[in-house]
């Protein structure tokens, strides 16, 4: 009965028929023992994902979002039928939800063999691995970035550490404005040639050669 009501919400029309698959919260704190940190499968960048165990005796995992997000109902209404559309057999499935003053709840199918974490943290892990990496290629001292070798070996190893990067080459400090910094680097770099210039002139001899008007006929 469950399944055809959630079948029926992602392809439905109203919103209203979000509440036929909306879990109890108290059903949700039991399943997964009051949330208990034994019951903890990870940390993602919106809250922890909690195993827990339906009194049907089915696995589910629980995301609790973050209570500052300040959605209201409808808001997380309409972000669950968005994540319910795109169900996909690749993709951990979404059973249901719940909210309860400020909390907000995502229970999906849990997935064994550690397979759930990858789905709802590799793809963060590997985007703050990316920008980790891409960091190191912009530091201020050319010597300190990787090559482009290192960077290969860099995405394809992920259990290779990671070195802290040090400040990027455009950074610019705080007690200096944008505005100044640009105009001390143009009037550094303009005044270049004439430097340039002055080193390389020669000395010359005076000309005395006089001046002849032409006057026509």
């Amino acid at each position: 009965m469950f399944y055809y009501y959630f079948d029926e919400f992602i392809h439905g029309d109203d919103i209203s028929t979000a509440e036929s698959f909306q879990y109890d919260f108290s059903t949700i704190r039991a399943a997964t023992d009051n949330f208990s940190s034994d019951n903890k499968l990870g940390q993602g960048g919106f809250g922890p994902v909690y195993k827990g165990k339906l009194p049907n005796s089915q696995e589910v995992a629980v995301k609790r979002l973050s209570s500052d997000s300040g959605q209201g109902d409808l808001e997380f209404k309409n972000e669950v039928m968005l994540v319910a559309r795109l169900q996909h057999r690749n993709l951990v499935r979404l059973l249901g939800f719940c909210f309860d003053g400020t909390e907000r709840l995502l229970i999906y199918e849990y997935v064994p063999n550690a397979s759930l974490d990858h789905f709802l943290f590799g793809l963060v892990r590997d985007i703050m691995r990316c920008i980790h990496i891409a960091l190191l290629c912009v530091q201020e001292n050319t010597g300190d970035r990787p090559t482009m070798a290192a960077v290969v070996l860099m995405l394809s190893s992920l259990s290779l550490s990671l070195p802290v990067p040090s400040g990027p080459a455009y950074y610019t400090h705080n007690d200096i404005s944008p505005e100044i910094s640009l105009i001390k680097e143009y009037n550094s770099r303009s005044s270049e040639p004439r430097e340039l210039a002055k080193s390389k002139s020669i000395s010359s001899s005076r000309n005395e050669a006089s001046i002849t008007e032409l006057y026509p006929r």
